[in-house]
């Protein structure tokens, strides 16, 4: 088994910023065995039950209202996050669980660009995220990248960050569809480089992230309070019906 509910955010106790901390509950145990099986009996504190398969009261929905407009990646992990926020409690039924293809098996770059944008806006909604732990984790992220060449990577990387500091507004006047088959294409924009391009290439991503790292830094503060403040308006159901173009 991969997990029975996870954790979110508990490596930044330790080590400051890091996006995308997920520590799973009962991971890798085998289900062949009774004594893992007895430790599925076990109620652990977890932060967060994937959408996989995720039932919820409308009680709840009530309170706490729908999801954010994230498309995929951590939308459910926020979503959760509210639920313990209200103060209920989030189990896995040992009895019941999803089978499906890991997500280290998929290697779809695209992604990369879905998990750290909604990341960011997570942090910003329902922590404190400081500017330059933030820096200093997506500047080690992205040399890392360029050290292997992975431009494409390196991409993704630099767009979320920059979509992220446009603040709320970017969502609600961004089409999601189109916003989406843009992603996917910078995703392979670097696939065909030749060597002098390549070496160009390098060069011009890192001086865009340290330009839109450096320009960051004065609005960071009102772009974390933006996406705070937003979060309300961008779960009611008089959102959600305008985002969608429904009828009242």
């Amino acid at each position: 088994m991969y997990e029975a509910g996870a954790t979110y955010n508990e490596d930044s106790k330790t080590r400051g910023f890091a996006p995308g901390s997920l520590t799973a509950a009962n991971h890798n145990i085998d289900l062949r065995s009774s004594s893992s099986l007895n430790r599925l009996l076990v109620e652990e504190h977890i932060d967060y039950g994937g959408f996989w398969f995720f039932s919820f009261s409308k009680d709840v929905v009530e309170k706490i209202k729908l999801p954010l407009p994230l498309f995929i990646k951590i939308d459910d992990i926020e979503f959760c996050l509210r639920i313990n926020e209200l103060g209920n409690k989030i189990v896995a039924f040992p009895s019941m669980a999803v089978w499906h293809q890991p997500a280290s098996a998929k290697k779809l770059n695209w992604e990369t660009y879905y998990y750290i944008r909604n990341d960011l806006i997570t942090y910003a909604i329902h922590y404190s995220i400081e500017y330059m732990d933030t820096v200093q984790h997506f500047t080690k992220v992205i040399l890392e990248s360029l050290s292997r060449f992975d431009y494409n990577h390196t991409e993704m990387v630099i767009k979320s960050f920059e979509d992220y500091i446009k603040g709320p507004d970017f969502i609600k006047n961004s089409e999601p569809e189109v916003l989406h088959l843009n992603i996917i294409k910078l995703s392979k924009s670097y696939n065909d480089q030749n060597e002098i391009e390549d070496k160009l290439a390098g060069t011009n991503l890192l001086t865009r992230w340290f330009k839109v790292a450096a320009e960051s830094s004065n609005e960071w503060s009102s772009v974390s309070r933006e996406w705070k403040s937003a979060s309300k308006e961008m779960t009611s159901t008089i959102f959600w019906q305008q985002y969608l173009g429904l009828k009242n």
